[in-house]
């Protein structure tokens, strides 16, 4: 939220525009199509570009790519670990979803150097001190324990290689469809929940974890029970830049 020093009238555009996601794209240019606005998306590189066009306008799909539906997106945004405002809250963002829960200080929706907004004091101070409890987190579920651990190994494989591809072989369940939004996320031993699985695609999922229970003592994929399911966890591309700010 921003204090803007003149008056300006806001109207919802939705009727007239429409949004478009085209991950592998560097640039508009190779689309052949005038946008409103055009830009990489900042949140991931696999994400790619993303634009905005007029309702009646649906650019041209070049020979070298595929359209694909909302889920392909949902997979690919999963997979890597971006969270996606209101799908993963669920509609109203709790007290307790802090910005840096949601990872924005690694996904290029926080500032430290300017603003200012609404929470800017107590989003600076979480980060200067590091102390981020929860964290949104990818990952696989299965009703076999050993297949969501080999999916979530197939995902860590896919975030730590050169990533050729936009979605990795043998990751995707296209036949799974657990509806588990909200169900909470327990860790065998553990006094309370590890945290609560949030939104869900095929066999992938968003989920609000504690960041010292995510991963086991070695930084390795821990199995939680998520009702007579199983989860696992991966760490995204913006791990590494997370453990620099933690």
């Amino acid at each position: 939220m921003y204090k803007l020093r003149a008056n300006v009238k806001i109207s919802d555009a939705s009727n007239e525009l429409s949004v478009w996601s085209f991950a592998g794209v560097p640039s508009a240019d190779a689309l052949q199509v005038n946008p409103v606005t055009a830009f990489p998306d900042p949140r991931s590189e696999a994400l790619g570009l993303r634009m905005v066009l007029e309702k009646k306008s649906r650019p041209p799909i070049p020979e070298n790519v595929t359209g694909v539906t909302e889920n392909v997106y949902k997979v690919i945004r999963t997979l890597n670990g971006i969270c996606e405002g209101s799908v993963e809250s669920q509609g109203d963002f709790r007290d307790e979803e802090l910005p840096l829960e949601c990872n924005l200080d690694v996904t290029g929706g926080v500032s430290f150097d300017k603003g200012c907004y609404i929470g800017q004091e107590l989003t600076a101070r979480t980060h200067h001190t590091g102390v981020v409890r929860k964290r949104f987190f990818p990952m696989a579920i299965d009703k076999s324990p050993d297949r969501a651990l080999r999916a979530a190994q197939v995902a860590q494989e896919y975030i730590d290689s050169d990533q050729k591809i936009l979605i990795p072989q043998n990751l995707i369940d296209y036949d799974a469809n657990y509806e588990l939004s909200g169900s909470l996320i327990e860790r065998e031993g553990a006094n309370r929940p590890t945290g609560e699985l949030r939104s869900s695609v095929y066999n992938l999922s968003m989920s609000h974890i504690r960041f010292e229970q995510a991963f086991d003592d070695d930084g390795k994929s821990t199995v939680f029970n998520v009702g007579e399911q199983y989860a696992v966890a991966w760490k995204p591309s913006w791990f590494q830049r997370l453990q620099r700010v933690q």
